[in-house]
């Protein structure tokens, strides 16, 4: 799902698919996305979510789409009021609301948190700084302004297994919260869920493996206007529709590449 809210000042490409497993059983995909952008006071900013409801959740794909709503509609709200000085205390906030919002829709409806489980990552970024989070699995893969190299922001969560994470829904969640903030313009930003972990990235060092990224971040560097690329959107759909990768996982797969051209303007 993606919502703009003003004249995008950035270029950007998103897929969203749901896996064999869930094609099989009938269930519809539980990996969600939202992009939002607008202005606080004359400067523009963009947030962007996307979420992974667990598996094993009653409610998993309401889970992952009311915390990518609830992260970028927080932002969007609350922005002018935390100012662009504090976007970092701005985004914890955004991921604290998700955390209790769906911890107090479980009680309301009288089950375990644990089935409105759902990991988030998340980012709020404007020219002169960029804030990003993550709780669970999955990535958040960075390229500088100028181009490769691609570098892996944080390391997924996993337990004593591969199939295992945290959720923002986890009572302790916010003290695994992972958050990092740089100045500067943000370059290339590509976020994905853990249906793609083992194609992107090693699975034992985490190492960034680069084709994809390369091939992303050209062609949104290459695209004339501002805005959705549909043409690559497209690309990635059909890519991660295809045997190549449905040999490999039977999980959803998302993904959501942007692009800052020298920052937001």
């Amino acid at each position: 799902m993606l919502e703009t809210i003003d004249r995008p000042a950035f270029t950007w490409a998103a897929s969203r698919v749901a896996g064999t497993a869930h094609e099989a059983s009938g269930e519809p995909c539980q990996d969600a996305l939202t992009l939002r952008a607008g202005r606080c006071d004359t400067v523009p900013y963009v947030t962007a979510a996307v979420a992974d409801g667990a598996g094993s959740a009653m409610f998993a794909e309401e889970a992952s789409r009311l915390a990518t709503r609830l992260f970028t509609g927080f932002v969007a709200s609350e922005i002018s009021d935390w100012g662009l000085d504090g976007l970092d205390d701005l985004a914890l906030d955004a991921v604290y609301g998700v955390h209790c919002k769906l911890r107090r829709l479980a009680s309301e409806r009288g089950v375990h948190a644990d089935h409105f489980a759902t990991t988030l990552l998340g980012l709020v970024a404007t020219a002169e700084r960029t804030v990003l989070v993550q709780i669970g699995d999955g990535g958040i893969v960075m390229g500088s302004p100028w181009g490769p190299p691609w570098r892996l922001v944080f390391t997924p969560h996993h337990g004593e297994y591969r199939n295992e994470s945290r959720f923002v829904t986890d009572a302790d969640a916010m003290d695994r919260l992972q958050q990092s903030s740089f100045d500067g313009p943000p370059g290339t930003l590509v976020l994905f869920t853990d249906g793609l972990e083992d194609l992107l990235l090693d699975p034992f060092s985490y190492a960034v493996h680069t084709p994809l990224f390369d091939r992303v971040g050209a062609e949104l560097a290459e695209h004339r206007e501002r805005g959705l690329h549909k043409r690559l959107s497209a690309d990635l759909f059909d890519l991660m529709s295809g045997g190549s990768v449905r040999s490999r996982t039977n999980d959803d797969t998302t993904l959501l590449a942007i692009r800052f051209d020298g920052g937001l303007s």
